[in-house]
């Protein structure tokens, strides 16, 4: 993730030395996502969180900024265009804590995963067939036997279901950011902090926090605003 971005000549400009961004913007791409390296299921320590990389990571995301601004914007970044759209989906304010979203992992059947028995789960893709007791695996039925929307009753989809609300309640109440991650990730919040019924990530400090100062910075230098 950290490998150079540098070039001499400026972003898309088909000349300099060559950089990662370059190459994705020459080549025709029209979006760019940046998936990190994440703690979940078997993989149970990445890289990237380590707290000595954590300025490189500011460096990193700082100089992609930097070029997609300089560039003419066919390319689009994921995470920059996000935070973006979060903040003018309420024009007239920059107050991050007026600001509102949600996000289909929090919502039952917002994600419908299947796996190869046909077993499917809901949330956090990542959570299917992933061992847990309480949780039945994340399994809540089979596509022979049961409808995805007759389950009201299904004991382990409420409790998963109010574990992840109570989760989102205390994100609302410590995390500044809240309104741009609608609470998170359930699976990054159960294999990092090992709770559903938890706030901050490692995942959404990395993946959400740091873009989101830098896009902020960016409109109140661009608007003129002071803190």
């Amino acid at each position: 993730m950290f490998s150079s971005l540098e070039s001499d000549s400026g972003s898309g400009s088909g000349s300099g030395s060559a950089s990662g961004f370059d190459f994705f913007y020459d080549n025709g791409f029209y979006e760019l996502g940046l998936n990190i390296e994440e703690i979940e299921g078997i993989n149970q320590h990445s890289a990237i969180f380590e707290t000595s990389l954590y300025d490189k990571s500011v460096a990193f995301y700082s100089r992609l900024f930097k070029l997609y601004q300089d560039s003419d914007k066919h390319m689009g970044i994921r995470e920059f265009d996000r935070c973006l759209d979060a903040i003018l989906r309420n024009p007239g304010t920059l107050d991050i804590k007026r600001l509102s979203t949600n996000t289909h992992q929090n919502i039952p059947f917002g994600i419908i995963s299947v796996d190869y028995n046909g077993n499917f789960s809901t949330f956090s893709p990542e959570l299917i067939g992933q061992p847990n007791t309480y949780y039945n695996n994340f399994i809540f039925g089979n596509v022979l036997n049961n409808a995805f929307f007759n389950l009201k009753s299904n004991r382990i989809l409420k409790e998963l279901a109010g574990d992840i609300n109570k989760g989102i309640k205390k994100c609302k109440k410590e995390r500044e950011f809240f309104h741009l991650c609608g609470g998170g990730a359930p699976a990054n919040k159960f294999f990092e902090n090992g709770s559903f019924n938890s706030s901050e990530t490692n995942y959404c400090k990395y993946n959400v926090k740091i873009p989101t100062e830098l896009v902020l910075n960016y409109l109140e230098e661009k608007l003129n605003i002071s803190n």
